[in-house]
């Protein structure tokens, strides 16, 4: 219930949060610029003396911070630390893959077709007992599927997806080569703000997965990525950004954290469905008539002076609660001149110079080529495709699926319905392209 106050009182954020609480986690707010959230955060963190506590940080900032916290460990995504993609290691794993399907989703806004094609590998493998993929073999594991071919423009960008997390620092930070462990009684600090923005986001979703069992605090910045708010949402696909809201809150219901710290520029650009949940709210003093009207619309009052804020001191912040505001001092008051220096302990993969072919089908590209070579030549449909894959190459039959399913999903071929009413396959001007590509790889005449 709103109330009307006579001045702004300071409080002594130890006092203010429970230490001990009955509901879990406890989930706070932090609105400001990316240095004034920062400073409120560390705060928070240092005020209430956190011992088992991850940043997931995409500012670059809070490493500078980790000298002030015991046990604290420095991990730059791509660097120093690494997320294994595919972890399947779960009490359900066949969840698990749901899980994970779902995160490719929402992160990169693929459709539901290649999260389902996505999904069904991922139990595909658990069925054989494989719980730790690698990404290139998640990869084969798609291109055997039969349906592939059938969603072709959604597969292919699904594949190129998973492709782009095999090479430079992206294929660094998601090879899952190097990592931390043993994490237990650590504050530790994961800087995930090289990456690009969708990769940003898997990363963020990935780690919060992979410790939705721990009694640990959280701070996600620039959580408005993960459950955007309307303005941002119609900025990306509509429906699948608010899906990220319902996946975020399922796992906040699930988890057994202490605190979960979700922190960005404005209140205004988180859902709502997440915003009234908040157990308490910071933000750094506004700066502007504007910023103090948008903060307190969200967070609002029967009555406030705003010559109040006017005198609030600068190295202060606001906490909203109950109704009420306060002040309370930073611990911080500005963000250390120091560098944290880390070692680089995975290098980015180099992507190796070839052909299309090469590239999309690897041990297979010499098959991939006299497939394109013999449809060069005219069309035919699958039966004598097999067969000649077969016969000719001497592969085996489930091989040659993987190949014309492949072939068909990356554009190469095209199916056409013949005069006598059955399905042929027909070279692409893109097969083409591919073929004569090849060709002058190894260095013959197109």
């Amino acid at each position: 219930m709103s109330i009307i106050i006579s001045s702004l009182e300071k409080v002594d954020i130890r006092s203010l949060l429970p230490r001990n609480f009955s509901h879990k986690p406890l989930l706070l707010g932090t609105f400001g610029s990316d240095v004034d959230r920062v400073l409120i955060n560390t705060t928070i963190a240092k005020s209430m003396d956190w011992r088992e506590a991850i940043f997931i940080d995409t500012t670059g900032y809070y490493l500078r911070f980790q000298k002030f916290f015991e046990n604290s460990i420095p991990l730059v995504l791509g660097y120093n630390y690494s997320i294994p993609v595919f972890n399947l290691l779960s009490n359900d794993p066949y969840l698990r893959a749901v899980e994970l399907s779902e995160i490719f989703k929402i992160s990169f806004h693929i459709s539901d077709q290649a999260a389902r094609i996505l999904q069904q590998a991922l139990i595909s493998m658990v069925n054989r007992g494989v719980y730790e993929p690698s990404i290139e073999d998640v990869i084969l594991e798609i291109e055997s599927q039969s349906q592939i071919s059938s969603y072709k423009s959604n597969v292919y960008r699904l594949l190129r997806l998973l492709d782009v997390l095999t090479w430079g620092r992206v294929g660094a930070a998601f090879s899952g080569g190097k990592c931390p462990k043993d994490i237990e009684g650590k504050v530790i600090f994961v800087d995930l703000h090289l990456l690009p923005r969708e990769y940003r986001v898997l990363a963020s979703f990935i780690l919060l997965l992979s410790v939705l069992e721990e009694e640990i605090s959280i701070v996600v910045e620039d959580s408005d990525l993960l459950f955007p708010g309307l303005v941002r949402a119609l900025r990306e696909e509509y429906a699948l950004a608010f899906e990220r809201i319902f996946f975020i809150l399922d796992l906040i219901k699930r988890s057994q954290w202490l605190n979960l710290i979700l922190a960005c520029r404005s209140p205004g650009l988180i859902s709502p469905r997440v915003r009234i949940k908040f157990n308490y709210a910071f933000s750094s003093i506004p700066h502007s008539r504007e910023e103090f009207n948008f903060l307190f619309n969200y967070f609002p009052f029967s009555s406030f002076n705003p010559k109040l804020i006017e005198r609030t001191p600068p190295n202060c912040f606001l906490v909203f609660y109950d109704g009420r505001v306060k002040v309370s001092e930073l611990f911080f008051k500005s963000i250390p001149d120091l560098m944290v220096k880390v070692d680089e302990l995975i290098k980015p993969v180099k992507p190796k110079v070839t052909s299309m072919l090469q590239r999309l089908f690897r041990n297979l590209s010499e098959a991939a080529f006299y497939v394109l070579s013999f449809l060069s030549q005219g069309s035919a449909d699958r039966d004598t495709l097999i067969s000649y894959i077969v016969g000719v190459l001497g592969l085996e039959s489930n091989i040659a699926q993987r190949i014309i399913n492949s072939l068909s999903a990356y554009g190469l071929v095209f199916e056409v319905i013949g005069r006598d009413g059955k399905y042929y396959f027909k070279i692409t001007p893109s097969g083409i392209a591919a073929l004569n590509e090849y060709l002058s790889y190894r260095g013959e005449e197109t």
